[in-house]
């Protein structure tokens, strides 16, 4: 609580027909302060985390490539709109038992693999990030990058969803829009 931009209070009063206040009371003053003070921290802590989280929702939603969040059992546990949007028109990717999932039978055994490795943290390969196809039925598909998060910064970030990996959806057919045109 100590910055030049916060100050603190508490107190009490007594009606002036009570006595004054004992050395107990003030005892009693002195062995509570220092449990508000864990308790206002602690609520700063958890603003601070939801604050945090709901910036990061708000940034997710705004991208146009579907993004998966997975904890470490590998169940969704954020999505946002773009990845909401291809689960519900797609025909390339799907949600089972809060699981994603394939269509496409050896699609679907690559990405159970390449998240298994991820969320696990034993990349067999030097590099950090799966790549995986997922043809659609209809002779079109959409490409899932899965990347861990649970390492570095990305750890406090992703702390709210304890999230593992995160799984990146792109339709390699469509340019994503810029919001500036570029000349």
């Amino acid at each position: 609580l100590r910055s030049g931009g916060r100050a603190g209070w508490l107190g009490t009063t007594r009606k002036e027909d009570m006595p004054q206040f004992s050395e107990a009371d003030k005892n009693a003053f002195r062995l509570l302060s220092p449990h508000i003070c864990r308790a206002i921290k602690i609520s700063d802590a958890l603003d601070l985390r939801t604050v945090t989280s709901e910036s990061l929702e708000a940034t997710l939603d705004a991208l146009s490539t579907g993004v998966f969040l997975l904890d470490s059992q590998g169940r969704v546990v954020h999505s946002n709109l773009a990845g909401e949007r291809q689960i519900r028109t797609g025909n390339a990717l799907r949600i089972v038992n809060n699981r994603l999932s394939a269509l496409d039978g050896a699609a679907n055994a690559a990405l159970a693999e390449a998240l298994s490795s991820v969320i696990s943290g034993n990349n067999s390969t030097n590099s950090a990030a799966h790549s995986i196809a997922l043809p659609g039925s209809d002779g079109e598909g959409l490409i899932a990058t899965i990347m861990p998060v649970d390492r570095g910064q990305r750890r406090t970030l992703m702390a709210p969803w304890a999230a593992k990996a995160a799984v990146f959806i792109q339709n390699p057919t469509v340019i994503p829009q810029d919001r500036k045109s570029v000349v």
